[in-house]
């Protein structure tokens, strides 16, 4: 059994007087059986009817160069390139990582977002697991109705 839990958080900042931040931060914690590979991690944000799909940021592992020092050699992390060997981040039993994505709405609007995992455990089997998450932001402020007297 591949066991994997989703921890979702959602933040909402005031940009200005019309336009709000809201970030969202998954936490995936890797059970103690078998090891996965995240292959894509998306967040799905519904505004007003609209959607708008965002990618999380730090699911690709990164390609590397070496630097040659005096006494050794160390690898320097390239973040403009995805590796070609080896593209996909690994999570093994007990590991956490934390990935986030974000989004600017308008202030008065609600938003829902939903969240989709795709990973496979290394070696034995190539079937694709997903794993979801959902969470609702509100806005933050409260709003009164225009009122007319005459």
């Amino acid at each position: 059994m591949v066991n994997l839990s989703l921890e979702l958080d959602g933040r909402r900042t005031a940009r200005d007087a019309e336009t709000d931040f809201l970030t969202v931060s998954v936490t995936l914690t890797k059970g103690d059986r078998q090891s996965l590979e995240i292959e894509d991690a998306k967040a799905r944000f519904t505004i007003n009817g609209r959607t708008q799909i965002k990618p999380f940021s730090g699911v690709e592992r990164s390609s590397y160069t070496t630097e040659s020092l005096s006494t050794a050699d160390r690898h320097v992390i390239d973040w403009s390139r995805r590796s070609e060997t080896s593209p996909f981040l690994r999570l093994t039993p007990g590991e956490s990582m934390c990935i986030a994505a974000w989004i600017e709405l308008p202030t008065a609007e609600a938003c829902f977002v939903e969240v989709a995992i795709a990973a496979k455990r290394t070696g034995v089997c190539s079937k694709v697991c997903q794993w979801k998450a959902m969470y609702v932001s509100v806005p933050m402020r409260n709003y009164k109705a225009q009122s007319t007297s005459t």
